[in-house]
């Protein structure tokens, strides 16, 4: 669905927390980072959070190249649906 919006013309941005950091690794198996980084080609902003990174003894370092460590997370998750979307998706 969000490469389909993305082809459509419309801006995605992703906001990775928790646990789900986990799956933004560079040693993520299976298709979860092929297609991260299929979006992130397309023009997708991908941002993990850094706390939640830490909490989990993970670094910036061993993240995927397409997605940017972020530590204010929560407040860009805000100031992006306030100023910029059309729509949120949450999973």
């Amino acid at each position: 669905m969000l490469s389909r919006m993305i082809d459509q013309g419309e801006s995605v941005a992703m906001y990775i927390v928790g646990d789900g950091v986990e799956l933004t690794m560079k040693s993520q198996k299976g298709e979860l980072g092929k297609l991260l980084t299929e979006l992130a080609n397309k023009g997708a902003e991908i941002y993990s959070s850094s706390e939640d990174m830490e909490a989990r003894g993970l670094s910036s370092e061993k993240l995927l190249p397409c997605v940017k460590p972020t530590a204010k997370i929560f407040e860009e998750i805000v100031e992006d649906a306030m100023e910029r979307a059309d729509k949120l998706l949450s999973c």
